[in-house]
């Protein structure tokens, strides 16, 4: 019985040493791919554990896909937040007006942005693509509703005069492409710029083919704190916006959506009203 049992242990201890050999031959194969791959292409800090050559792969393309930037949207659309008191105006003159011509024009409707601000884009912001174009001289438009300036409206801050929150405003939303052709055609200078168009660093490009240079991933971030500055980059036309180019009127509510249907009733042309809480805060 003692020999036999020792005979199995032999065995036993004859399988172990083999497995053993065999597990550190697979780890020292594993431990070389990932070498390699690190070599060939980092992965970053993340720590990746695999089991064999399917998995190491995997991690590499989860890591790609993680890393890759938000491609340019086919059809970018744009949006100008405006309270939907001054639909009507807006309907009757055919067009939105920048700052500089609104200065001009009697006071129609109730205005949502920081003054200090609208002076600053007036008097000393100008676009590097047109030189003598200041940003105040454009009516201005952001790639994504949920604006960082409806965040500031709907937490009533201290420095707008603006004081009834975000279930006024109505979003305007257009084709760039369209909007685009429009200006070329009707000789309106035209740019985008890829931050916030109201502080003295803010880059701005008048080509389209550059589109790739704005964070689409910070356009598109619900959570921007990180990237504040980058999802306020705006699209910019020159005098002004022509009404029949405004393809939806987005709205947070049923009573700011029978508002704005009642504004644009008589107007030849009349955007679709939907109700989009998501694009409030």
């Amino acid at each position: 019985m003692f020999v036999q049992v020792a005979g199995s242990s032999a065995r036993y201890c004859s399988v172990v040493a083999q497995t053993k050999l065999a597990c550190q031959i697979r780890y020292d194969a594993i431990a070389a791919s990932l070498t390699e791959l690190a070599e060939a292409e980092p992965l970053g800090d993340r720590l990746y554990e695999a089991d064999d050559e399917d998995t190491v792969a995997f991690a590499a393309e989860e890591e790609d896909a993680l890393t890759m930037p938000a491609p340019v949207p086919a059809s970018p659309k744009i949006y100008h937040i405006v309270h939907v008191n001054k639909l009507a105006s807006i309907t009757a003159d055919g067009f939105l007006y920048s700052d500089a011509i609104i200065a001009q024009r009697p006071a129609i409707g109730t205005v949502i942005g920081m003054n200090h601000i609208k002076q600053r884009r007036l008097q000393s912001l100008r676009l590097n693509s047109h030189p003598n174009l200041f940003v105040g001289q454009c009516v201005p438009f952001y790639f994504c509703p949920r604006s960082v300036m409806l965040n500031i409206i709907s937490r009533g801050s201290s420095d707008l005069e603006y004081k009834d929150g975000q279930g006024p405003i109505v979003h305007l939303v257009a084709d760039l492409h369209q909007t685009v052709s429009w200006a070329q055609q009707n000789n309106l200078r035209w740019a985008f710029t890829l931050s916030s168009a109201a502080t003295h660093h803010f880059e701005d490009r008048n080509d389209l083919s550059r589109l790739n240079e704005i964070d689409w991933d910070a356009i598109n971030a619900h959570y921007w704190s990180s990237v504040r500055d980058q999802k306020q980059a705006e699209f910019l036309v020159e005098n002004k916006y022509p009404w029949h180019l405004v393809e939806e009127i987005a709205v947070l509510n049923q009573g700011t959506g029978q508002r704005a249907g009642q504004a644009i009733a008589g107007a030849a042309h009349r955007p679709v009203v939907h109700i989009r809480p998501q694009w409030y805060y």
